[in-house]
């Protein structure tokens, strides 16, 4: 994923908001980690992953976050004055991870990066927010073999030999394959 995590870099390095897109399964939540762990440096106060595949309500996603990170809600305070008051102006880095199921809760994270002018959110999602200023990044699926039991005689034999019979060592080079094989 090196051509994938420096794209996604290259992104997030433009904007405050970018949100990793793509079917389930494909590696949103492997690249965002992996992507947040690069970029740490940028974010000295810290890095911080809440994950929302739990939750269904929109409204539980900023206290959630807040939650995470540790900022104290008072009775009468709102999630997003709480965060406000805790991250001031401070720089961050928020993953949020599974937006699909919460994403009636778009509009909340555009109010975040409102009121943290310091916050960078990384977000994993099946559909983009549509929030001003995100950058959408659609993570491919990783490179796999034919299924050679679906093409055509014609498409087959169109095929390089070493594609039509593959030997182990030759599998390898599929990067799909060897994250099969390292699970």
């Amino acid at each position: 994923r090196e051509h994938e995590l420096a794209a996604a870099a290259g992104l997030l390095a433009t904007t405050r908001l970018l949100t990793l897109t793509g079917p389930g399964g494909t590696g949103k939540t492997r690249l965002a980690l992996q992507l947040a762990a690069s970029v740490a440096d940028d974010h000295p106060d810290g890095t911080w992953f809440v994950a929302l595949e739990p939750l269904r309500d929109p409204t539980l996603v900023l206290p959630a976050v807040a939650r995470t990170l540790g900022a104290f809600q008072k009775p009468a305070e709102s999630a997003l004055d709480a965060l406000a008051t805790a991250v001031g102006d401070r720089r961050m880095l928020f993953v949020l991870d599974n937006f699909e199921q919460v994403i009636e809760a778009a509009a909340d994270i555009g109010d975040l990066l409102r009121a943290c002018p310091r916050v960078h959110v990384i977000v994993t999602s099946r559909a983009v927010l549509r929030v001003s200023g995100e950058q959408e990044y659609v993570v491919p699926g990783l490179p796999a073999p034919p299924d050679t039991s679906r093409l055509s005689r014609v498409e087959l034999e169109s095929l390089p030999a070493a594609v039509r019979h593959p030997d182990p060592a030759g599998l390898g080079q599929y990067e799909a394959v060897r994250l099969f094989i390292a699970r």
